[in-house]
C-alpha cells in the first residue's frame, strides 16, 4: 500500500510540475504575441524562441499535465476503493481534482479536437495554474 501511495503522490507531483513548466511557456508565448501586435521591435529581437516552437512545447506539455493527472485521478480512486482511508476531506480532495483534472481536459480537447486558438490555451493554462495555486496545489486537502 505504501509504495502506492507514493506512486500517487509522487505522480500527482510530476504534473504539477508540468503544470508549471506549461503556465511559464504560454506566459512567454503571450508576452511574445503581445510584443507582436504591438510591433516592439526590441523585445522581439530579445525572444529565442518562435511562436510556433512554443505552441509546439506548450501542446506536449499540456498533453503530459493531462495524462499524468489521469493517472494520478485514476490511482487516487483505486486508493480511495481498495485501502477507505479514514479522513473527511477526501470528498473535498476528489472534487478538487476532477476539477482540476476537468480544466485541463477541456484545455486539451478544445485545442486539439476543436482548433481552439493558441491564446486561449495559453490563457486557460494560465488560469489552470491559478486553481491549483488556489489550493497550495492541493496539500490543503
Amino acid at each position: 500500500m505504501n509504495y502506492f501511495i507514493l506512486l500517487h503522490i509522487i505522480i500527482a507531483l510530476i504534473a504539477q510540475v508540468l503544470a508549471i513548466v506549461a503556465t511559464v511557456i504560454s506566459t512567454l508565448f503571450l508576452i511574445q504575441q503581445r510584443d507582436i501586435k504591438k510591433k516592439k521591435i526590441t523585445s522581439l529581437m530579445k525572444q529565442r524562441f518562435s511562436l510556433e516552437q512554443l505552441d509546439i512545447f506548450f501542446t506536449k506539455t499540456l498533453k503530459s499535465v493531462f495524462l499524468l493527472f489521469s493517472i494520478s485521478i485514476c490511482s487516487g480512486f483505486l486508493l480511495l476503493f481498495f485501502f477507505k482511508p479514514q479522513t473527511n476531506l477526501i470528498l473535498l480532495k476528489s472534487l478538487w481534482a476532477i476539477l482540476v483534472w476537468g480544466w485541463y481536459f477541456t484545455s486539451v480537447m478544445l485545442k486539439e479536437n476543436f482548433f481552439q486558438s493558441r491564446t486561449i490555451s495559453a490563457q486557460m493554462s494560465s488560469l489552470g495554474f491559478l486553481l491549483l495555486l488556489s489550493s497550495c496545489f492541493g496539500f490543503l486537502f
